[in-house]
């Protein structure tokens, strides 16, 4: 969390370069740049979301192929899997 040392320096190198890092609350609503949520992984486990809905593009804007080549990337080395939903 944000609390914890490396939730610090984040916040600071966030600071630095004009980003907000606030503490979330599992109910934070969306925000469009200049602010991030930092969430307490003990208190809010990550829970993997399907292969699919990560590192694509939105809707309107592209964020190109470094971007979306991530994807790839993490399932090869194992820190994103499958999940068995569509998609995947």
């Amino acid at each position: 969390g944000i609390k914890g040392k490396i939730g610090q320096e984040f916040a600071a190198a966030a600071q630095k370069n004009g980003v907000l890092a606030v503490e979330g609350a599992g109910d934070d609503e969306d925000q469009v740049g200049g602010k991030v949520y930092i969430m307490d992984t003990a208190e809010y486990p990550f829970h993997q979301a399907e292969i699919y809905h990560q590192f694509h593009d939105d809707m309107i804007e592209r964020y190109g192929g470094v971007y979306n080549a991530r994807r790839q990337a993490l399932v090869t080395a194992g820190v994103i899997k499958q999940t068995g939903c569509p998609g995947d």
